[in-house]
């Protein structure tokens, strides 16, 4: 079982934390806590050296001997799958500038702020998008797509690298491997065409286009309407921004996007900008929202896929 740990020399604040963890997670996380960073850290090596699993280590930012950023860096030696997040004193505004360097420089995942009137203001909402994070890179999956390819092929990970960047589960399997070879024996495909590419619902397609595999998974290619108030080329952060305030004023608006829906936020892996947004808003998230927004009411995206197309 994946454990969630609490560190905070000030036992009020430990106290609390460990309390909510538990009522909310301890079904499916064991949570342990610790006043003490020496202890939390000789803790931290005993689960790693028993092969123990951890998901998340909370820190306090201000902490006697050894402050929380350096403490959560010595902790990722320790476990670098476990995500990262810090406790901040509401109104501590000298905590600032070293907060937006650490999650500038990837040494933090995100924070919240205490103290609260209800862990649902912001400790459950960060908690729960870092385990959901934790849990997309760590745990089982249900893949929509799995790809079939060459050992040396390169067409397959170009393939499964464009989904995930459009938040499609893909795996991608060797036709060497165990799992592709049974796929390809369980839909009779044979290897003269590769990529092959396996959909949820059972849908084959060989080597397929950016376009039929993005209808094949219910993406919308063509426009609906003869005529578009607004077209805007581009779904990243501004096109969707643009998309939104055209919406707002009652304009149809369509927005062609190559590649992925939130433009930097969804095609790289650290985005700065990002650290500067609102307790515990992720890339992610950011571009999700993005999304929503963009096709609400009268705006519409349209993934028009085109091979060779360079990413921003």
């Amino acid at each position: 079982m994946p454990t969630l740990f609490a560190v905070a020399t000030d036992e009020s604040i430990r106290a609390s934390v460990g309390l909510v963890l538990r009522r909310r997670y301890e079904p499916d996380y064991r949570v342990a806590d610790s006043g003490d960073v020496d202890d939390a850290l000789r803790r931290l090596a005993e689960y790693r050296d028993a092969g123990e699993e951890v998901a998340l280590v909370v820190a306090s930012f201000r902490m006697p001997g050894c402050d929380g950023i350096p403490f959560l860096v010595a902790a990722h030696s320790l476990h670098p799958g476990a995500k990262r997040v810090l406790i901040i004193d509401v109104g501590d505004v000298s905590a600032a500038e070293d907060l937006s360097q650490a999650l500038t420089l990837n040494l933090v995942d995100s924070y919240f702020g205490q103290p609260w009137a209800s862990p649902e203001e912001e400790l459950y909402p960060v908690v729960g998008e870092a385990l959901r994070v934790w849990a997309r890179e760590h745990q089982l999956r249900y893949d929509k797509a799995m790809i079939i390819d060459s050992k040396s092929g390169l067409g397959g990970a170009r393939m499964r690298g464009w989904l995930e960047r459009n938040s499609v589960a893909t795996a991608l399997w060797s036709t060497d491997d165990a799992e592709g070879r049974a796929l390809l024996e369980a839909h009779a495909v044979d290897t003269d065409i590769l990529p092959v590419v396996v959909l949820y619902n059972g849908t084959v397609l060989a080597d397929p286009t950016d376009a039929e595999l993005a209808e094949a998974l219910g993406a919308s290619t063509h426009p609906t309407r003869d005529r578009y108030d607004v077209a805007i080329v581009g779904a990243g952060p501004a096109g969707l921004a643009a998309a939104v305030y055209a919406g707002s004023e009652g304009l149809c608006a369509v927005v062609v996007e190559h590649d992925a829906v939130g433009g930097q936020a969804g095609t790289k892996l650290q985005d700065p900008q990002l650290s500067r947004l609102s307790v515990g808003v992720t890339r992610r998230r950011a571009r999700g929202a993005g999304k929503s927004s963009g096709q609400s009411a009268r705006r519409r995206v349209r993934h028009r896929p085109q091979r060779g197309c360079p990413t921003r």
